[in-house]
């Protein structure tokens, strides 16, 4: 997951029981639950102590990891639009990204596609027409749900 994805963290234990969960950093919304909802920021041990009515206790962790956003998005090296509905579009994709500007150019630095939505991929066509097999170069802003900016560049592959 990325900073700031919820996570529902649980027990094998249901109502009548007594929770108490630490890390009580903000990142979890646990008061006396037994399946709270975690948005960690970082990698992040949480533990619950578990007490019956008699007064006994067990307790268990988890470790929900974190990875950066920028390793999390996915941008594909091909696409082939050929109208098969399989990689017939050009994404950028990632759960956790908030906004997006990417910019495709051809091998002399014209730009043939612009987008900043987040849900929008280039599809091959530039003037109306669809451009054939080549290398194109993308760069791509983008911010996720920890609101900080990220860049990437790199080539695309159009095949056929």
């Amino acid at each position: 997951m990325t900073a700031g994805e919820k996570v529902q963290l649980k027990t094998i234990f249901g109502a009548g029981y007594k929770y108490q969960w630490a890390p009580n950093d903000g990142s979890l919304n646990a008061i006396d639950i037994y399946n709270p909802i975690a948005m960690p920021t970082n990698t992040t041990s949480y533990t619950v102590t578990v007490t019956d009515e008699n007064g006994c206790t067990a307790t268990a962790s988890v470790l929900v990891t974190v990875i950066p956003c920028d390793e999390s998005v996915f941008i594909p090296s091909a696409f082939s639009p050929n109208n098969d509905k399989v990689n017939d579009i050009f994404y950028v994709r990632s759960s956790s990204l908030t906004q997006i500007d990417l910019i495709i150019y051809d091998r002399w630095g014209e730009q043939v596609f612009h987008t900043d939505k987040l849900n929008e991929g280039w599809d091959g066509i530039f003037k109306g027409a669809l451009l054939g097999p080549d290398v194109f170069a993308y760069y791509v802003k983008f911010h996720c749900l920890d609101s900080k900016e990220y860049s990437k560049k790199g080539n695309v592959t159009l095949l056929k």
